[in-house]
């Protein structure tokens, strides 16, 4: 992946007004940035607004609505200079006539300012790779006839005009690419130098256009009937594998793309080609891409783009955000049915006591009342004393007891047996059958019994969980180690396999090879992804609330393990900063300091440890004594 430049400037602090903090120490971004001063006590909700390069960049000249206009001539020609408005032919306005596809387009839009152009495929490339890191190359492929019969070259965008003709399916790489030692290139994640742009797939048939919202995207192209490809530019673009893991999932998890299109280097289509799938012909040709939107000027940040496709709403609870599309929720629908059976969503034995009028009510969670089937062997037949409890990891087919004379003689698989109910109904766990040739299923599965188990989360490629650190004794991520990880997946569901010698399936470890896969993914779709721990109440970033819950924050990511009653309520304003600021500056009162710009920058280390869970970056400090 591409590094950062050891020449990242070094950017002062601005001055802030009275009440504010004020620091002499720099900070480093990789653009002109400055940070303001933030109030002392609680973290404003813009605070990170000015650490964050505009979303988007406009230029004077608006964008208009684009209708399907005729396919022009044959693009190519050199790479253009990296600009937006070195453009070609014009796109058809509003209401414009079809053209043919010999290059004879609709008819010729208004010549006014407001007109826009469609570019040629090689000035569409110029425009949406702006910057590339040092060294890395746009890549492209084209490919006759149907593209699923395959032969995805990667080829350098250079060769554009040979490889990309409009009679082909074209298509460029959304990653730039390292080139190998012997100046090959090839479209693989290990290859990827950065990821230039988000491509939203299947809009209009997979995937509601209305949950993309208003925002503009960068370009916006049919690539079949009705069906279109959004791209959006993003500046920066991302260079680190689980940060574009993690931006992915986002995307994919609030249903705005088809999941089977995500990837670092994934290939999106050119605006000037064919669709050659023999389904999508029109009158017996290959259906012609068609671009609807062109705005090479709209660029965005990754963090706003995010804040804008899967804006946070708020609950009953002011404290518990979600993103607000549905298909957030896992849904167990997609797989295969033959490897993933769920548990009941209510207990099998709980259920057949209720069936058979036993039930009475629930004692406690995971504890029952119930009527004991053998009640007439109760002296005078007292309907009393009887109790079922579920399954636990003590006792994993659940309990019963009955306090009559006849309890050593009926436990929980006489119970079972007199209602009819196998061991596995009792557990009542998840079902993951290992069937031939369902790889992928198997694993989707097993991910999903590790999410549900709810103390399991993916970060930096790995699944961790909490525990404590030996040598601190604080409560830390421990990575799970791949023993660790059997263990795991067989307590939160029970796998199967065929016994070709009984012709039944039979219950068994999770197998190695599964393990194996999981293990070293890297990323995950239905792990909760977990940016952090948070120690203390803290400001999140996405919308300035306050947390103050413990446990998993699925907006900000972190997981809260402090105790509540330890924090009391903030005030957040202004006279309550300054009474913290004064708390601050009494704890220094016995250093010297050579100016207040030097007692500012101590204060913000202080301010910086506790808000730490809040920030995304925050200042270097040099200190001299």
């Amino acid at each position: 992946m591409g590094s950062p430049s050891p020449n990242t400037p070094a950017l002062p602090i601005e001055s802030a007004p009275a009440g504010i903090l004020n620091t002499s120490s720099t900070i480093g971004f990789g653009s002109a940035r400055t940070l303001k001063g933030a109030q002392l006590g609680v973290v404003p909700a813009n605070f990170f607004d000015n650490l964050t390069p505009n979303p988007t960049m406009t230029t004077a000249d608006p964008a208009i609505g684009l209708d399907e206009g005729g396919e022009g001539g044959e693009g190519g020609g050199e790479l253009a200079p990296s600009t937006a408005t070195h453009l070609a032919r014009p796109l058809a306005p509003a209401g414009a006539p079809e053209g043919g596809e010999a290059g004879e387009g609709g008819k010729s839009a208004p010549s006014t300012a407001f007109a826009r152009l469609q570019p040629t495929n090689a000035e569409f490339l110029a425009a949406i790779f702006p910057d590339l890191p040092d060294g890395a190359r746009i890549v492209v492929t084209g490919l006759d006839g149907n593209p699923k019969s395959g032969g995805w070259v990667a080829h350098d965008s250079s060769q554009i005009e040979d490889v990309c003709r409009i009679n082909r399916n074209t298509y460029f790489n959304c990653a730039s690419i390292w080139p190998a030692t012997d100046g090959t290139l090839a479209a693989r994640k290990d290859c990827a130098a950065a990821y230039h742009v988000l491509v939203l797939d299947d809009v209009g048939t997979k995937v509601d256009r209305s949950l993309i919202g208003n925002i503009t995207p960068t370009w916006e192209l049919e690539t079949s009937p009705g069906n279109f490809q959004l791209g959006f530019k993003l500046t920066p673009p991302l260079d680190s594998v689980a940060e574009i893991d993690r931006f992915q999932q986002r995307i994919a998890a609030a249903g705005l793309t088809d999941k089977g299109a995500m990837g670092m280097v994934r290939w999106a289509r050119l605006p000037n080609g064919i669709n050659g799938k023999p389904m999508h012909e029109v009158d017996g040709k290959p259906f012609t891409c068609r671009l609807h939107g062109w705005h090479p000027e709209h660029a965005y940040a990754a963090s706003h783009l995010l804040e804008s496709l899967v804006p946070v709403v708020q609950t009953d609870s002011p404290q518990r955000l979600a993103p607000k599309a549905s298909a957030r929720d896992r849904s167990n629908s997609e797989i295969d049915s033959k490897v993933y059976i769920p548990r009941a969503d209510e207990n099998p034995v709980v259920a057949v006591f209720k069936a058979q009028g036993l039930y009475k009510r629930e004692i406690s969670s995971g504890k029952h009342d119930v009527t004991c089937p053998w009640a007439n062997e109760h002296t005078g037949e007292l309907d009393t004393g009887a109790a079922y409890f579920e399954p636990d990891a003590v006792y994993p087919t659940g309990g019963f007891c009955c306090q009559h004379s006849h309890k050593d003689k009926y436990h929980i698989g006489q119970v079972l047996e007199h209602f009819g109910l196998t061991t596995t109904d009792a557990r009542n766990k998840t079902l993951i059958r290992a069937v031939a040739g369902e790889m992928k299923a198997i694993v989707m599965a097993a991910e999903e019994v590790l999410a549900q188990r709810g103390d399991l989360y993916q970060s930096g490629g790995l699944i961790v969980t909490t525990g404590r650190d030996p040598v601190s004794g604080d409560v830390a991520l421990i990575p799970l180690s791949e023993p660790a990880l059997t263990l795991a997946l067989s307590e939160a569901g029970d796998w199967e396999r065929f016994d070709k010698r009984s012709k039944a399936w039979e219950r068994c470890d999770p197998l190695p090879r599964h393990v194996s896969l999981i293990y070293k993914a890297q990323s995950y779709d239905r792990l909760p992804p977990l940016m952090g721990l948070a120690r203390q109440p803290y400001y999140r970033e996405q919308d300035g609330q306050l947390v103050r819950t413990p446990g998993y924050d699925p907006v900000s990511q972190r997981l809260g393990i402090f105790d509540a009653v330890k924090f009391p309520p903030v005030e957040a304003t202004r006279e309550a900063a300054e009474s913290a600021l004064a708390q601050l500056e009494e704890l220094l009162c016995e250093f010297h300091f050579a100016g207040p710009a030097d007692k500012a920058a101590a204060l913000s280390a202080i301010f910086t440890a506790v808000t730490r869970p809040a920030l995304v970056r925050h200042a270097l400090r040099r200190l001299a004594a």
